[in-house]
């Protein structure tokens, strides 16, 4: 005998493209079909573009379909089912959308409608590093309420590496926004897109200068990459072109303090007078002068606070913190004229491999944070950062937010106003979003699925 009260279920979504469906914004409205009677309730809903709306029948008989009594415009129709059944409606455009029950609109006025509003205007975005055998770039519009919904993913002509690259800002923006630069690791280029609100478009694709690109700079029109593989590794110059394509920077290649260390990053500080790159295994951080015409002096090997110095960023006030993966810390740092001084030295979060950093940034907020992402225990640690640039943990335990298990955190982003992290969830995949409290406690407001499980970098504001 037949279950009566199985579940049945049916999805619709009309005129809707799959990278649609991957909306991060996207909300499900519930709406009962008979529940006290030959009615909807509510009645009547609002949502956004985007969100589904789901019926759920609490009696027999019923239909939902779109148009008025009478006059169905074809756009849905459940047919007429029974208790328990439910039917999802996905809605990508605005509008208002009436619909009926069959059987009971005309005669007992059983009819409801949708009003569906537009995306609210984006307040900053998201772009990620697909890292694909094909390569793709994924962009991500930010709402106002910090939320990421999906615009497209964009072909880069390169080929990523298809693992993790174990290294950040493999994908980074101009300082004006207009233009995205993504490495290609295995192809060895780089790509230059030019963003839009709507969508990213391909601009050109140069070589990367040397092998297995996984890292890259960007101050005002110079752009340095880091090549961590091949005979030597190298960081190779390149300048942006009036229309923000890439040219190469003549005879802009340099070494580093070795000839293959374990590089994790390249930067610039704060006033363009300098490049940083970490070395994880040798602990050294290696500085390059930048000079007039964009070439860099060096490199000058400097002996970091802790083992593994990875991922860095610098806070709104200047200060250098690094990610140390060997011993699970952080360390903060004064530079001077390229000179690194030690302020806090490897403060331990009781995490395991502390990869990714990232900073609070700007001079008005009333406190600076860094997070730093541990991926082998699937934690966040998030510091304070004094107005000294001495570090200190927010929770005694050095979690600040414990992720799902197998999370495997990567790149971190802080958006420009300072009121969201988002984390790059390498194993689920997924990006999870969270805002950022006036302690610097993180409260995630949204998990966003979808992205390659190759995804490696992440950059947006």
């Amino acid at each position: 005998m037949k279950n009566p009260f199985k579940l049945k279920v049916a999805t619709i979504a009309f005129f809707l493209p799959l990278s649609s469906l991957l909306s991060a914004r996207a909300a499900t409205v519930t709406v009962q079909v008979g529940a006290g009677g030959r009615m909807f309730t509510p009645q009547n809903v609002t949502i956004q573009a985007g969100d589904t709306v789901q019926w759920r029948w609490a009696t027999n008989g019923h239909s939902t379909t779109s148009g008025t009594p009478g006059h169905p415009d074809g756009m849905w129709d459940s047919g007429v089912q029974r208790r328990r059944f439910v039917f999802n409606q996905t809605f990508p455009t605005a509008g208002t959308f009436n619909y009926f029950c069959t059987p009971h609109g005309a005669c007992c006025g059983m009819i409801g409608a949708v009003t569906v509003q537009g995306a609210p205007p984006a307040t900053g975005a998201m772009f990620i590093n697909g890292n694909g055998t094909v390569n793709e770039a994924w962009m991500y519009n930010r709402g106002a309420d910090g939320q990421l919904s999906l615009v497209g993913s964009y072909a880069t002509q390169g080929t990523g590496a298809k693992f993790k690259l174990s290294s950040q800002n493999s994908i980074m923006l101009s300082n004006d926004r207009n233009y995205l630069y993504v490495a290609n690791a295995n192809s060895n280029d780089v790509t230059a897109f030019k963003v839009q609100s709507t969508g990213l478009t391909f601009l050109n694709k140069v070589p990367s200068g040397g092998t297995f690109p996984n890292s890259i700079a960007v101050l005002g029109n110079l752009v340095y990459v880091l090549n961590s593989k091949g005979t030597v590794a190298n960081v190779t110059g390149f300048n942006i072109q009036a229309d923000g394509s890439l040219a190469p920077l003549p005879n802009s290649t340099r070494l580093l303090s070795s000839a293959r260390p374990e590089s994790g990053q390249v930067g610039f500080t704060p006033d363009g007078k300098f490049v940083l790159v970490t070395e994880k295994d040798t602990d050294n951080i290696d500085t390059y002068a930048v000079q007039a015409d964009g070439l860099l002096t060096g490199p000058t090997p400097q002996h970091a606070a802790g083992n593994g110095p990875f991922g860095f960023a610098f806070d709104g006030n200047g200060y250098l913190v690094d990610s140390e993966i060997l011993g699970s810390s952080a360390s903060s740092y004064t530079v001077t004229n390229g000179v690194l001084q030690v302020v806090t030295a490897k403060l331990k979060d009781f995490g395991k491999a502390a990869c990714w950093a990232a900073c609070t940034s700007g001079t008005t907020i009333p406190q600076q944070y860094a997070y730093i992402s541990n991926t082998n225990s699937d934690s966040i640690s998030g510091y304070a950062v004094a107005a000294n640039g001495t570090l200190s943990l927010l929770t005694p335990d050095g979690r600040t937010f414990q992720l799902p298990q197998g999370a495997f955190p990567l790149e971190l982003v802080i958006s420009n106003d300072n009121q969201y992290l988002s984390v790059l969830e390498g194993n689920l995949p997924g990006v999870a979003v969270f805002q950022i409290q006036s302690n610097g406690s993180l409260v995630q407001i949204q998990a966003l699925t979808g992205i390659p499980a190759s995804s490696s970098g992440m950059i947006g504001y």
